[in-house]
């Protein structure tokens, strides 16, 4: 049986409420994406199947986060947990739990850039603007595949990353894995950003709503 925490500390609510509110905003934007699509006759292609997977995985990761609150002690210190509930597996279940949001936030964050580069390609027919977005979405892959086996082979065995007590466990750097994964990521996020920003500029039409739509691109990445 489940014991589930009560939600007493600013912190857990503080977790709880992003989970809520992270959850309902991706989901209210992709609802309305799927609508416009309805009403304007036009079928789902391959931008809006890999955003709905990353949706998927956004879902994933705050039920996770939810997870980490009710169950995993998230918000509470380990001597609490075990003075007022008598719970000493807390910690181990919350390092589970980041362990898995640890991938679904990679995959999460992989499906949505790609989705984007795709939606770009639909937009602009250029080859050269075609081969950096497609160019892009390989390193993306490459990268989701390195912090998804960099996360489960940091540590040998797997088990180590929750239970340090393994005798011969052992982990590598995590601030070296991160960072690297980090400024790949960072990267990527920047080529999506700018790869539609020159094409959006030589477009005919006024300054500012130039402006404007390129915001609005810039907007949609974050």
């Amino acid at each position: 049986m489940v014991f589930l925490l009560p939600i007493e500390r600013h912190e857990q609510r503080a977790l709880f409420a992003c989970a809520i509110v992270f959850s309902l905003l991706p989901t209210l934007f992709v609802a309305l994406r799927l609508i416009d699509r309805r009403k304007s006759g036009r079928e789902l292609d391959l931008s809006d199947y890999l955003i709905l997977v990353a949706l998927i995985n956004v879902m994933g990761y705050q039920g996770l986060n939810v997870a980490c609150v009710l169950v995993g002690g998230a918000g509470w210190h380990v001597q609490e947990l075990t003075e007022r509930f008598g719970i000493v597996s807390g910690p181990t279940t919350f390092l589970k739990m980041i362990l898995a949001q640890q991938i679904i936030w990679a995959t999460s964050l992989a499906f949505t850039k790609i989705s984007i580069l795709v939606l770009y390609c639909r937009i602009c027919t250029l080859r050269f603007f075609a081969i950096v977005a497609w160019a892009t979405s390989a390193v993306i892959l490459l990268w989701v595949i390195l912090v998804v086996v960099g996360s489960l082979a940091i540590c040998q065995p797997v088990a180590f990353n929750r239970d340090q007590t393994i005798t011969g466990g052992h982990c590598g750097d995590p601030v070296k894995l991160w960072l690297s994964h980090g400024i790949l990521n960072i990267v990527t996020d920047l080529v999506v950003l700018l790869l539609p920003m020159p094409v959006l500029y030589r477009l005919q039409m006024v300054l500012y709503k130039k402006v404007v739509l390129m915001l609005t691109f810039g907007m949609g990445l974050g």
